[in-house]
């Protein structure tokens, strides 16, 4: 039997939906098997089945992801952009040092530059804190003339400047020694990341002690 041309042709849609029909099936909060051609609203908030026209499953569709999930997700993705980030910075550190230290006698020159600028700064605070120990005994002297009389007020402020003065130079001197400190912690851990570049790259270079 041979069916029309235009019959065929108006049937093509039908027959196309119906190949393309979706069940969807989920379980519902008491454990029971739920399916409709439209997603049953027992099934949201809920893992779900697609099913075709045929019975077999196209698509698995995982429930959304809890607070808690959500929270451990972006956790997650938080730590891993830092960790891209620290990455990329240290890329670009270790490009820095590399193209700033042709070697480690230029580390060694470097690291010697910065400690003198604090060596000077240093033997500029220690004559000055010399002289200001020094004006302390003759101003002590001066000041046992007045044991049983009032001592004038200028040389009361006198005393009192000096000795806000060597509290200043001395708290120069301790900063200047800390900020010594950390230039030879930071030319150290460039010379350690330096050899650590080098050995990786296997370039050779030439070992020079830091003074």
């Amino acid at each position: 039997m041979t069916f029309p041309r235009w019959l065929l042709l108006c049937c093509l849609p039908t027959l196309a939906m119906a190949a393309d029909r979706v069940t969807y099936c989920c379980k519902d909060d008491s454990g029971h098997q739920v399916c409709s051609d439209m997603l049953p609203p027992q099934c949201y908030n809920k893992a779900y089945r697609e099913i075709n026209n045929r019975g077999m499953t196209v698509r698995n569709v995982e429930p959304p992801p809890s607070p808690e999930q959500r929270a451990a997700r972006e956790a997650e993705q938080k730590r891993k952009k830092a960790e891209e980030q620290a990455a990329l910075e240290q890329r670009r550190k270790d490009s820095a040092l590399l193209a700033t230290y042709p070697g480690e006698s230029d580390i060694a020159a470097s690291r010697e530059r910065a400690l003198n600028l604090h060596r000077d700064a240093i033997r500029d605070s220690q004559a000055r804190l010399e002289a200001a120990k020094k004006k302390q005994q003759s101003l002590a002297r001066e000041a046992e003339f007045y044991l049983k009389k009032p001592m004038p007020q200028e040389l009361r402020n006198s005393i009192k400047d000096n000795e806000a003065e060597q509290k200043s130079l001395q708290l120069l001197i301790e900063n200047r020694q800390k900020e010594m400190a950390a230039v030879n912690a930071r030319f150290d851990a460039d010379l350690t990341r330096f050899r650590e570049l080098n050995n990786r790259s296997g370039l050779g270079y030439t070992t020079v002690s830091p003074k």
